[in-house]
């Protein structure tokens, strides 16, 4: 009886393995969106913005808890004109 007790504790990794290893496999990205500036008489500012963000998330890596994280830009004139 003990024989069995420890061929299933020898099993058990084998086990969870997969499961472990399947619960990281769709982990969709992060996605920030830019509403800024990027025509019109203040466009420079939202040009420097953008780029301050993508600096950052170039110095960490482009990631976040493992997670990649996308930048989405979007020029605020629409929602202006709206």
């Amino acid at each position: 009886m003990r024989w069995i007790a420890r061929l299933a504790l020898a099993l058990l990794p084998l086990l969870v393995l997969p499961v472990a290893v399947s619960g990281q496999a769709a982990r969709p990205p992060i996605k920030i969106g830019l509403l800024l500036p990027y025509t019109g008489v203040i466009a420079i500012n939202g040009q420097e913005t953008s780029k301050g963000v993508e600096f950052y998330l170039a110095k960490i890596g482009g990631n976040a808890g493992g997670r990649e994280i996308q930048v989405i830009k979007e020029d605020d004139l629409r929602i202006r004109r709206k």
